[in-house]
């Protein structure tokens, strides 16, 4: 019987964190001899469909579904911040995971991501799991997973982070001096300084002067070959998407790659370049510089230059429902919910993208040669900016003073300075030499095959 894998990228449904585990467990199950790897995952319901759309033979442990329901993540709360209830980690103290995590199908490793540390610790705590961790944004080096635990366990008031700790550190933290208190503190997230970490992007994008552990590993940046899930609970059909009454419902993945490629051949036909633009799978944190952004892109397209392209925005599920988008007719713009924006950014079509600044977005990018514009919208994205800057890559934007103009020059910016052209080239070669190395799946294997 070969080893278990079992893959829990993020308590909650953003694309970014899920997407490179597929691509180590894509090559787990291919490894040779058949059969040498098992791979599962675990995952609250809304995370469910992104699994499916990956493998729907792969087993999926449903968690936590009463205390986030299906469609928790993408209606339910605006920010990373209210979307966190402390309530699942005593939950799995309690046992809720014991079905998972004992018996014959206990998994011998849990890849887990940067943010659920505190989590897979206390899963390390009471089932004896080896772990690692997958960081899927690029952290300053003191931010460590241990770091991150310690933020997480400040949510709960002293009373409880006591008791947690004591069920593993048998001291009692509270009945101690500060300087001891933090001594124990350090001591019970110490295991998350033991464990193999995976950061899906090569070295020569981040900061050079950032320097980790030796456990700290920068490995491929995970393009995974297939088209993305929907945000809207994988109805394939949503948004006309499909348009053949008579597809085969078994291959949703060929009817939406049919209907993508009439997309690009109409454009085609029409002699028009595609501009594209996504402010990611979680726009509902942006509050209104994302719809901001797109404002000034439909006013963009006024311009006389641009009559000879076409705007493809993807803008979110909620946000085309809800907003009144009758100011694009008879303009050269189509507004989507969701699109399978890696299948778009990988077709070579694409004259220009306009994007948040999440990581994964900007890999995809790169990998593919893309020449795209870059609107810092929150979380690590400035950060992002700068790193693109530091290699060369002046392609940001000011997303809440920036207007149509800034939008329409900043396209022949990046489409003409040779400086940016030379840049993204040789951060591409760099992108694609390292996915073909596939240090991630290597650093699980042997973690699951050691005897530690």
């Amino acid at each position: 019987m070969g080893k278990k894998i079992l893959f829990w990228p993020d308590v909650y449904k953003e694309q970014g964190h899920w997407l490179p585990t597929f691509v180590w467990a894509k090559e787990l199950l291919q490894e040779e001899p058949e059969g040498s790897y098992e791979v599962s995952y675990m995952g609250i319901p809304d995370c469910k469909s992104l699994v499916g759309w990956f493998n729907k033979d792969i087993q999926y442990h449903e968690i936590f579904n009463k205390l986030y329901p299906l469609g928790y993540t993408d209606f339910s709360h605006t920010t990373p911040q209210g979307r966190w209830k402390p309530e699942h980690v005593l939950r799995i103290i309690n046992g809720e995971l014991d079905d998972i995590f004992t018996g014959n199908n206990k998994p011998d490793v849990l890849v887990s991501g940067y943010f659920t540390s505190l989590e897979s610790l206390i899963i390390h705590y009471k089932y004896g799991v080896k772990v690692v961790i997958s960081t899927t944004y690029l952290r300053h080096p003191e931010n460590d997973p241990a770091m991150r635990a310690v933020q997480n366990l400040m949510a709960y008031p002293d009373s409880v982070k006591q008791s947690i700790i004591k069920l593993f550190i048998n001291e009692d933290i509270y009945s101690t001096n500060q300087p001891r208190r933090e001594e124990l503190m350090d001591e019970f997230v110490a295991p998350l300084t033991t464990f193999n970490e995976l950061i899906p992007c090569p070295k020569e994008f981040d900061y050079q002067h950032y320097v980790h552990g030796d456990l700290v590993h920068y490995v491929e940046p995970c393009m995974t070959p297939l088209l993305d899930d929907e945000t809207n609970d994988n109805n394939l059909g949503q948004d006309n998407q499909t348009n053949d009454e008579n597809q085969n419902e078994d291959d949703p993945a060929d009817a939406v790659k049919q209907y993508w490629d009439d997309f690009f051949d109409e454009r085609e036909q029409n002699n028009q370049k595609i501009i594209f633009a996504t402010a990611g799978s979680q726009i509902l944190d942006y509050g209104k510089k994302a719809e901001h952004m797109f404002d000034e892109l439909i006013r963009m397209m006024d311009a006389p230059q641009m009559k000879n392209c076409h705007l493809l925005l993807s803008v979110g599920e909620k946000l085309l429902r809800t907003r009144d988008w009758s100011e694009i007719k008879n303009k050269n713009v189509t507004v989507k919910g969701w699109v399978p924006q890696r299948f778009i950014l990988s077709s070579g079509k694409v004259h220009c993208a306009f994007i948040h600044g999440g990581l994964a977005t900007i890999k995809e990018c790169i990998y593919f040669g893309v020449p795209f514009v870059i609107a810092p919208m929150g979380k690590d994205q400035l950060d992002n900016a700068l790193r693109l800057r530091e290699n060369g890559i002046d392609n940001m934007l000011d997303v809440e003073t920036s207007r149509s103009d800034s939008y329409l020059y900043s396209i022949n910016k990046v489409r003409t300075d040779f400086r940016i052209k030379n840049n993204l080239a040789r951060l591409q070669n760099i992108f694609v030499e390292s996915e073909g190395r596939h240090e991630g799946v290597s650093i699980i294997k042997s973690v699951a095959n050691s005897t530690i």
